[in-house]
């Protein structure tokens, strides 16, 4: 995924420097997809994606993986987009035309990526779901993460 494939999917009408987006991809990629679908199932489509022989399931699922994946790229990105760390401390990036959204607004945007990312991995569990209705064999090294990995767990 390129960083403007990200903007395309997740950031309407934005101007937005891509060098924010770039370093995120492939950190989002390892950190939140891979675990989701199973390194062997992540293998697979990196060494389809490299070799440019996507089967037609896996460039099906890819639509799903994309828009994930965009979220996510985005979410990571939001704390270097708000405040930039330089050799006099940490800044907040603010312009003459617009003003610095309040730690509240920044959380809850912040937290709406996040949200809406969480939706696309469903996206992607429900479709391979409803494929393997019709055919079982279908995506055969997918293998859903089915560990809790936030909330609150009571005991």
């Amino acid at each position: 995924m390129t960083a403007a494939e990200v903007k395309t999917e997740a950031i309407v009408n934005s101007n937005l420097d891509t060098a924010y987006l770039d370093g995120r991809i492939l950190d989002a990629q390892r950190h939140y997809i891979r675990p989701f679908i199973g390194n062997d199932f992540y293998e697979e489509l990196l060494t389809q994606i490299a070799a440019s022989t996507l089967t037609v399931a896996n460039t099906n699922i890819m639509v799903y993986i994309k828009r994930a994946l965009a979220y996510y790229v985005v979410y990571e990105a939001l704390p270097s987009i708000r405040g930039q760390v330089s050799k006099g401390g940490v800044m907040v990036n603010i312009s003459s035309t617009s003003e610095p959204a309040s730690d509240l607004t920044f959380g809850l945007i912040r937290n709406d990526y996040n949200s809406k990312a969480e939706r696309y991995m469903k996206e992607i569990d429900f479709y391979i779901k409803d494929v393997r209705k019709d055919d079982s064999t279908a995506y055969p090294l997918y293998c859903k993460n089915q560990t809790q990995t936030s909330g609150i767990i009571i005991y």
